[in-house]
């Protein structure tokens, strides 16, 4: 599902097990203003970063289809994203991608 970043900002973001996991903080686009993926405010320190084809938006909520500790297992990259850190995000997600 290509999502665009228009009024993604803000929204809140619930894990596949119901867990509150932020706000979107952010949005990386990629070519056509295309979200390639989601900045998620998930505490004081610490962002996550998820990749937007592998979320729903439903409303004012938008559902990542990771558990909540698959999501605290992931990769920390910088901001903004090297290739190396876009590497980094696609082996972790894309095998749990496919899993869901």
């Amino acid at each position: 599902m290509a999502l665009t970043a228009l009024g993604l900002v803000g929204l809140e973001a619930i894990s596949l097990d119901g867990k509150t996991i932020g706000r979107i903080k952010d949005v990386v686009s990629g070519p056509a203003s295309a979200a390639r993926y989601l900045v998620i405010r998930h505490s004081l320190l610490h962002d996550l970063v998820v990749p937007a084809d592998a979320v729903e938006r439903q409303g004012e909520l938008v559902m990542v289809p990771f558990t909540k500790s698959m999501l605290d297992g992931g990769p920390r990259v910088a901001r903004p994203l090297s290739n190396d850190d876009r590497r980094k995000l696609e082996e972790y997600y894309s095998p749990l991608s496919r899993a869901v």
